[in-house]
């Protein structure tokens, strides 16, 4: 489907869509906005395999904004949540079957008219530690080995975290970014 713009992705142009719709109306049309949201999105990205060159570099943005909470995939019969990868196309996952130790919290400070929420601190060194080899091997059952996208099942799920309206048109406005499109 084409837009009226001419846009031939359809999720580009339902955003480009979208975008227009809420900077050219009027405030209040917009709807209120009182709950969070955990926005799953279900992919299936090739027929037996995942293309490391058509979809390495788009994943890992997507996995890099603000909102993203990880990608949920694997290899047949052995499911892996993934929280990031590095340049080598190498990715880096965390059984979601065994219970893993909890990061540090700390409490970000009260927006107007917001309470205070508590952030996790994903810091480089604590998922180091989910992946460290002690003297007697595995500190944690979860040290897997760095996957390469080839190798994993091409049906897996993004989840995004959307806190409010504003979190929601950042989100809209980076997966617009994924790729180096322009919105």
């Amino acid at each position: 489907a084409v837009s009226s713009g001419g846009e031939t992705d359809p999720l580009r142009a339902f955003l480009r869509e979208e975008e227009d719709r809420r900077n050219n109306g009027p405030a209040e049309e917009r709807p209120g906005w009182d709950t969070s949201l955990l926005l799953l999105v279900p992919l299936r990205l090739g027929l037996d395999s995942i293309d490391p060159d058509v979809y390495g570099r788009p994943l890992a943005e997507l996995l890099g904004l603000p909102q993203s909470v990880g990608m949920v995939g694997g290899t047949p019969r052995h499911a892996l949540w993934f929280y990031g990868a590095d340049d080598g196309g190498r990715w880096y996952g965390l059984d979601p079957h065994v219970v893993q130790p909890a990061p540090r919290g700390t409490l970000a400070p009260a927006a107007a008219g917001r309470d205070g929420r508590w952030r996790a601190d994903l810091t480089d060194a604590y998922l180091r530690s989910l992946r460290a080899d002690g003297p007697a091997g595995p500190r944690h059952p979860n040290n897997h080995r760095p996957l390469p996208l080839s190798g994993l099942d091409p049906s897996v799920a993004l989840g995004f975290y959307v806190r409010d309206r504003d979190d929601m048109d950042s989100l809209a406005a980076g997966i617009g970014g994924v790729g180096g499109g322009a919105g």
